[in-house]
């Protein structure tokens, strides 16, 4: 912050410097003065997309949506841009947050098509698919997350979750033992999984499995 606090009394026109201290309070959690400096940058390079970027995701931080969707929109509309994966995750991530999960999996179908390898946003699409209830999509996707980074944090309970709602209850619980082993705290998944088990038709293992819910 002081670097570039001084940097800026040197070179105050310098929209490069206003962004990165922003990018600094943002870190910070102190969003409304990342706004502010990012802005300034903004009016010194108005033309910047990672700054309209940058005040996306902060507007999404303070929960401001339309300004959010405001800068958002710029990216996608900017003649001759080029959107690069994270631009795209990043829009993708935002009408999650609005719970447009149609729009979100455009998205991050748009990342997959850049990088096929990147299991985050089959994770992010399987989640989406998760809100629209479109389970057997859940599935397709969360499965090729986790052939991609086995141990992705949270594809395995939610691929669980997507299994069950399909009562396919053998998978549900093979996907929430493996959760279980990769994330031994979460008392949420000892419940989902006894209740697997109790739809299953397996009383004693569903018991033994609630108990360490609680």
């Amino acid at each position: 912050q002081i670097y570039f606090r001084r940097a800026i009394q040197k070179d105050p026109d310098n929209s490069q410097f206003y962004n990165n201290l922003g990018l600094v309070f943002q870190g910070m959690k102190q969003y409304d003065s990342a706004r502010a400096n990012m802005q300034k940058a903004m009016r010194l390079d108005p033309e910047n997309i990672l700054v309209w970027s940058n005040l996306a995701g902060v507007f999404r931080q303070l929960k401001q949506y339309d300004s959010a969707a405001h800068y958002f929109r710029k990216q996608i509309l900017r003649k001759g841009g080029d959107l690069n994966a994270q631009a795209f995750q990043d829009i993708g991530n935002f009408f999650t947050d609005m719970k447009q999960y149609d729009s979100a999996i455009a998205y991050y179908k748009k990342v997959i098509l850049i990088n096929p390898d990147y299991s985050p946003a089959y994770f992010r699409a399987g989640n989406a698919f998760l809100g629209l209830e479109a389970n057997d999509s859940a599935v397709v996707y969360l499965r090729k997350a986790i052939e991609i980074t086995p141990n992705l944090p949270g594809a395995s309970l939610n691929l669980g979750l997507a299994y069950h709602a399909l009562q396919r209850y053998d998978s549900a619980i093979l996907y929430l033992q493996k959760a279980i082993l990769n994330d031994p705290s979460k008392a949420k998944t000892y419940y989902q999984l006894a209740c697997s088990y109790a739809l299953n038709n397996q009383p004693e293992s569903a018991v033994q499995y609630l108990k360490q819910a609680y």
